[in-house]
């Protein structure tokens, strides 16, 4: 079961090292924003914000998309 039910902000699928490099910069650079890194084998997804409607995830996501231009809106399953 995963707390992240709403829309999120998905920043990196990838390996574990990139995953945990991107979830500390994230992390250090915006405290008061839910981050976690989710296990999908084989990949590791680093998965930023909780919120109920999908317009407060994209106003996260165009806040973060120059410095993640990969990032994109995902709503994750329970």
């Amino acid at each position: 079961f995963s707390l992240y039910t709403n829309y999120s902000v998905q920043l990196k699928n990838g390996l574990k090292e990139e995953a945990e490099e991107i979830y500390k910069e994230f992390t250090s650079k915006n405290p008061l924003i839910d981050a976690t890194i989710i296990f999908a084998n084989p990949k590791f997804k680093v998965v930023v914000g909780n919120f109920k409607h999908k317009i407060e995830a994209e106003h996260l996501l165009k806040k973060i998309s120059k410095e993640y231009p990969d990032a994109f809106i995902v709503r994750l399953k329970p």
